[in-house]
């Protein structure tokens, strides 16, 4: 487990090692500043003439017949589904808590992909969103079967035994964090800034399993499905995800055995402002995900590239992080 407090050599030489370092003064000097915010001027320019990001409906029309084909496939593989669900992280579901959606940004503004749970016994989910609002946040971890396990055996309202291990597994995820050394080290590990350890922590589950057609119109199975969900545990369909419009700025990270957090993509949507910047001084290789992006323009991977060191310089700086009530990106 690596301590929550380095060096400052050990900051130089991994700027993720310090869960706090940069990023977290930064984040307290902006919290500083939200009282007076609306007495103080941004502390930041805009570029108004920055090429547009391609633009959401656009997106959510190419990216939705892309993933209807590939459901619609049936035997489509975990790794090929895994692999999409990365490059486009605004279809995977818990970005926002639970229940009353927060109005907070998810932690590091990314989902992370097989977050590994180390331990006496090792587990690796699909997804991990670390959603929060005022008063908890939650780990929320996703787990996606392929499209053609089926959750009923025929006619009966007995489950199969894919759904059983489904199931399975995210009680194994929750007795991982009945351990109260396992608690602390996911907290170290994931880098869990102050501002939410000082909040509860709220385990949440989200398993997508099966396809609509299994159970719609049939009312017996329908309910008994709902009666499926545990608490703490949300039950959805393959059919019912989408791209979601707040998620347009969600960003798709792996956490290495190092500690270090790599950018693994960037959609076509992704924008840049101060409401992401903290997060972008905790995020590595930003850059070569936005290249290899063939829905990007040349031209805004030019201008990405380039702004990403001012915000993180502005990010670095010493100066309050006043954020103004005007345009806030690029």
């Amino acid at each position: 487990m690596t301590s929550s407090r380095t060096s400052s050599g050990d900051a130089e030489a991994n700027p993720n090692l310090d869960r706090e370092g940069v990023a977290g003064q930064a984040r307290a000097r902006r919290t500083a500043s939200t009282a007076s915010s609306s007495m103080l001027a941004p502390t930041y320019t805009i570029r108004a003439d920055a090429p547009p990001p391609m633009p959401w409906d656009d997106y959510a029309n190419l990216v939705t017949a892309e993933y209807v084909r590939l459901i619609n496939l049936g035997n489509t593989p975990e790794a090929e589904l895994q692999g999409f669900l990365e490059r486009n992280p605004s279809f995977v579901p818990g970005a926002w808590t639970p229940g009353v959606t927060s109005g907070h940004t998810p932690f590091l503004s990314a989902v992370i992909s097989q977050p590994t749970l180390c331990g006496t016994m090792q587990f690796q989910p699909d997804f991990l969103w670390i959603s929060t609002h005022s008063l908890e946040w939650f780990p929320t971890f996703v787990e996606i079967e392929r499209p053609n396990k089926r959750t009923f055996k025929g006619s009966k309202l007995e489950v199969t035994s894919f759904f059983a291990q489904a199931r399975n597994q995210l009680a194994q995820w929750r007795t991982w964090f009945d351990e109260p050394a396992n608690c602390q080290t996911f907290v170290e590990r994931f880098r869990i800034p102050d501002l939410l350890r000082n909040r509860k922590m709220t385990l949440h589950f989200v398993l997508v399993y099966g396809r609509r057609g299994e159970f719609e119109g049939n009312r017996q199975k329908t309910r008994h499905r709902a009666n499926l969900q545990d608490q703490g545990t949300t039950l959805v369909s393959l059919d019912r995800l989408m791209p979601i419009r707040e998620s347009a700025n969600m960003m798709t990270v792996r956490l290495g055995a190092d500690g270090r957090v790599k950018c693994v993509a960037v959609p076509p949507t992704f924008r840049l402002g101060p409401n992401i910047a903290d997060d972008l001084l905790l995020i590595e290789d930003i850059e070569p995900a936005i290249e290899r992006n063939d829905l990007i323009s040349l031209e805004r991977r030019a201008f990405l590239n380039e702004r990403l060191e001012y915000w993180r310089n502005w990010s670095r700086s010493n100066e309050p992080h006043v954020i103004g009530g005007g345009p806030c990106w690029e």
